[in-house]
């Protein structure tokens, strides 16, 4: 992440999403750029939006996706949503837009809030502390290695 770090570069960060959904032919992939950019095969459309990097202070990750200026289409696309959307958020250096500084893969989009001027949702992780428990029972009968003295 050096150039994240650097207080002047010559070379900008470019933030990339890819949000795929099972009712889409194909992922939306977008660039915070200027022009379209290019990164591991996948060609990321530019577009203008706001996304907060993931938090990363022991918590369930999440972040804030916004896309300002949307047109119908993309409020139409977010009003029609049934499933959470996958994301996956990505900072390049757009000199080298194959190199990763940051990688946030398998995050949701949930809870669109959808207006005039603007599609805004949540990205957030897994949270495994609500994941339930397993239900088998760890007894001598079914699991003998377990047991040996």
């Amino acid at each position: 992440m050096s150039s994240l770090y650097k207080r002047r570069s010559s070379d900008p960060a470019v933030t990339l999403v890819k949000m795929t959904n099972a009712g889409w032919s194909e992922p939306i992939r977008l660039a915070a750029c200027d022009r379209d950019v290019e990164s591991g095969g996948e060609l990321y459309r530019a577009a203008w939006f706001n996304a907060e990097m993931v938090n990363d202070d022991g918590q369930t990750p999440r972040a804030t996706l916004e896309i300002p200026n949307v047109d119908r289409d993309i409020g139409d696309v977010a009003a029609a949503l049934v499933s959470p959307v996958d994301v996956t958020l990505a900072v390049v250096p757009l000199s080298d837009p194959d190199h990763r500084e940051y990688y946030a893969p398998g995050l949701k989009l949930r809870g669109c809030d959808i207006t005039e001027v603007s599609v805004t949702g949540e990205v957030s992780g897994t949270d495994y502390g609500k994941e339930p428990l397993g239900t088998i029972r760890v007894t001598p009968d079914r699991f003998p290695a377990i047991f040996r003295l």
